[in-house]
């Protein structure tokens, strides 16, 4: 259930998007009220994912920056919850590269939306864009999300991306019984470069090729 039972009072209501924010829901709005309510049940959810993580909180950090980081608006709320609507239909990323020319013109064009992934770039380190642990891969849904970035990126865009990917993959670990550093790192690399590449991003497959080789930006290692 996304959507609250008629004629909460105020503190119940505001009780219910934070449980529901706790669990990972991503609730609409009809109302200026719902919407104060939320972002006050958001503000007590971002706490318990800061402080305790998984699985107490669910909503990635990534998710809790982009809906409740920036203006809050009800129109603000409804593009960003579209965006979250579009990414999570995907099942695979071969469907999200077919449908590049829909996403550039329903997402990637939107100059505000362009802004607000900026913004969570900014704000969240690679390596804590889940919850309280190193993020090892990208999530479907995020990739999506950079996917839109990448299909309206100019070149200081592709910069920021590059730099923010390179830092945290830089700082990575081996995990000792799993994966080297490198085995990570490479992954990651050739699932950035083949969306760059697919949202014609000559700028950060450039740089990717530069830093990492053609092997690691062409060639899949599981």
């Amino acid at each position: 259930m996304k959507k609250p039972p008629k004629e909460l009072d105020d503190a119940t209501l505001q009780a219910f998007y934070y449980y529901l924010l706790l669990n990972g829901g991503t609730p609409p709005v009809e109302s200026q009220r719902h919407l104060d309510l939320l972002t006050a049940a958001a503000t007590d959810a971002a706490r318990v994912l800061a402080e305790h993580g998984y699985p107490r909180c669910r909503l990635k950090r990534w998710e809790m920056v982009l809906l409740f980081g920036g203006e809050m608006t009800l129109e603000a709320h409804a593009r960003r919850l579209a965006l979250l609507a579009q990414v999570g239909r995907f099942a695979h990323q071969p469907g999200m590269l077919a449908k590049a020319a829909k996403l550039r013109a329903e997402f990637g064009e939107d100059a505000w939306l362009h802004s607000e992934i900026t913004r969570v770039l900014q704000a969240v380190p690679f390596a804590r864009l889940a919850f309280d642990r190193d993020n090892l891969d990208f999530s479907l849904a995020f990739i999506g999300v950079l996917f839109i970035f990448l299909l309206g990126a100019d070149d200081a865009d592709q910069r920021l991306l590059f730099a923010w990917f390179k830092q945290a993959t830089d700082a990575l670990q081996d995990i000792p019984h799993y994966k080297t550093r490198d085995e990570q790192v490479r992954s990651l690399v050739w699932v950035l470069f083949r969306f760059a590449d697919a949202a014609k991003a000559s700028g950060l497959v450039q740089a990717l090729l530069a830093e990492y080789g053609e092997t690691w930006c062409r060639e899949y290692s599981a």
